[in-house]
């Protein structure tokens, strides 16, 4: 549902993404030792959504 929010840029849902995609940030902070490769693609890619989710102006929808 949140995913279908972010098309209209709604404000709770690019907050409840940013919540979980700097929780998955965390994890894959824990998993770095045991995987460091796809931890660290995760992360950047995790850090990639969250500056995503900040920067979009709704007056463009």
């Amino acid at each position: 549902m949140a995913g279908f929010a972010l098309f209209k840029a709604a404000l709770w849902a690019r907050i409840l993404g940013i919540v979980l995609a700097g929780v998955l940030v965390i994890v894959n902070f824990l998993s770095l030792p045991y995987y460091p490769l796809w931890s660290l693609i995760s992360i950047a890619l995790y850090i990639a959504v969250i500056w995503a989710l900040c920067v979009v102006r709704p007056d463009d929808f």
